[in-house]
């Protein structure tokens, strides 16, 4: 399956939309970031549609090699998860990256059709392989590759640009051991191990980022 014309120039700024909390898993009004000469005015033209939130901002722009967001229920998480993958394909042309869900229905059902909306929402041309779970930007060839954690022993042997986890605090440790382990593709312009998580106590993930400070050259 192909999609029409992508409305995004890849060259262009990154469009960053905000997310409304209450209305789980849907798109609002977005501002188109492209062509707005400023930040600013893009965020007054938005109001009172929605307001920017600010830890959804930082998680959506950091740049570091791990990228964490932990939240509660129906916090925006795994819309921001699929945002921040589709901005490392944007710059990472040709090459691979991963979404993993916790289940093979999870990412299924979840995690792929959040991905695939959100590149309607922002008319971002690609094309799709349900059966393979695969989907690539029509304009750059960068694809994503939806994986399920129950399988992360067969992840080995995979070299991508950019991983990203969903409900990392629920999978085993060592899906994210080989999330860091399989990402090491040196041509990547963006390499990064992202997650997306509710909090789940005491457990790896508070051990990996639960004391993390904000001069941190590593992890966001």
């Amino acid at each position: 399956m192909r999609t029409s014309a992508a409305r995004f120039d890849f060259d262009g700024p990154i469009p960053i939309v905000g997310i409304d909390p209450p209305r789980r898993g849907r798109f609002i009004k977005a501002v188109e970031i492209c062509g707005l000469p400023r930040a600013e005015d893009a965020e007054a033209a938005a109001a009172p549609a929605f307001r920017y939130r600010p830890k959804h901002q930082k998680f959506l722009q950091s740049t570091k090699y791990v990228d964490a967001i932990i939240g509660g229920y129906g916090s925006g998480k795994t819309v921001c998860l699929a945002q921040k993958c589709y901005a490392a394909m944007r710059v990472n042309a040709g090459l691979e990256h991963i979404l993993a869900g916790l289940t093979i229905e999870t990412t299924r059902d979840t995690i792929m059709p959040t991905f695939l909306a959100w590149l309607d929402f922002i008319k971002v041309a690609y094309d799709v392989e349900r059966q393979r779970r695969r989907v690539t930007l029509s304009r750059n060839g960068a694809f994503v590759q939806f994986l399920s954690a129950e399988n992360w022993e067969r992840w080995p042997g995979r070299n991508v640009a950019w991983f990203g986890l969903d409900e990392l605090a629920r999978m085993e440790r060592g899906a994210y051991t080989q999330a860091h382990a399989r990402t090491r593709l040196k041509a990547a312009r963006l390499c990064q191990v992202a997650f997306a998580t509710t909090p789940e106590g005491f457990n790896f993930v508070y051990d990996e980022v639960g004391n993390v400070g904000e001069a941190d050259p590593r992890t966001d």
